[in-house]
């Protein structure tokens, strides 16, 4: 007699059998060693008639474990310039089961921010002379791991480098610097005045503003008095200029401080010559008039 064959069992809905007798996945079926590592049914075999005899016979079937991995794409090594924040593009996952939870970790990882439930990296603006990566190279390190429901994980490992970016030359404050000088100084006023280039360039220094061109200043940032200008306070209490410190090039980056000056008065005597003292009055003795 023709016998047909099915399905029995606790898991028999997620198998089919054919008339052959051929176990194959049921649609929908999706074997995950993570998920269930064994299926048990039974298999019948049944004879026609109103009445058929059967044959059962247990199956059960183990699901192996094999390894796994998931894909990111999306992630490449990135370049920001410095004194700039940089935000990395969204990675994608393939191969991942359910939701996905983003990580990092590496040589550099505590200089980035991640964004859990979707893997976007981010990094503070940093500054290329003064660089926070471990290497001190402004090459910063990180890798970024998914890991999905079933702990199955997938990783890609990037590199962001800083670069540097030509800043203009600074003075240590950009408050308006007060000097006092006495009337009648020549020479030197003050301490020099100077600025700090990041790079390192060397600096040249200059004065404009209204009274810059009563003053001079050395390549070393030290004002003094120009030649032809007096201080005198009578005539000119204070100046106003700026020192402009620029750094070498064709189109070089400057940085300017506002100075003022006040002339301080100083006590002053008039000297006066050309008077003699004139010399004591004689006079002659008169008649001797007791005589008379």
């Amino acid at each position: 007699a023709a016998i047909t064959y099915s399905l029995s069992g606790t898991d028999a809905s997620a198998f089919r059998i054919s008339s052959t007798g051929q176990i194959s996945l049921a649609a929908g079926t999706v074997l995950n060693h993570e998920q269930k590592a064994s299926y048990s049914f039974s298999v019948v075999a049944s004879e026609p008639g109103q009445n058929p005899l059967t044959a059962t016979r247990a199956v059960t079937l183990t699901v192996t474990d094999v390894a796994e991995t998931i894909t990111i794409s999306g992630l490449a090594n990135a370049a920001v310039a410095e004194n700039a924040a940089w935000t990395g593009p969204t990675p994608t996952v393939t191969g991942h089961r359910g939701t996905v939870t983003w990580t990092k970790s590496g040589t550099d990882a505590a200089d980035f921010s991640i964004v859990g439930t979707t893997g976007v990296l981010s990094m503070v603006a940093r500054d290329h002379e003064d660089a926070a990566d471990d290497d001190e190279d402004n090459v910063y390190e990180v890798t970024v791991t998914a890991t999905d429901e079933d702990n199955i994980t997938g990783s890609v490992s990037i590199t962001l480098s800083v670069t540097d970016v030509n800043e203009p030359p600074a003075f240590a404050s950009t408050s308006t610097l007060a000097l006092s000088a006495p009337e009648g100084t020549t020479g030197n006023i003050g301490s020099p005045v100077t600025a700090t280039d990041p790079e390192g360039a060397t600096l040249t220094y200059s004065l404009s503003g209204t009274d810059g061109s009563a003053f001079q200043i050395s390549s070393t940032g030290q004002i003094s008095v120009a030649i032809g200008t007096v201080l005198n306070h009578e005539q000119k209490a204070s100046y106003s200029f700026n020192v402009v410190a620029s750094e070498p090039g064709q189109t070089p980056l400057t940085a300017t401080r506002a100075v003022t000056l006040a002339v301080t008065d100083v006590g002053e005597t008039l000297t006066i010559s050309g008077l003699a003292t004139p010399p004591p009055l004689r006079t002659r003795p008169g008649p001797d008039r007791r005589r008379q």
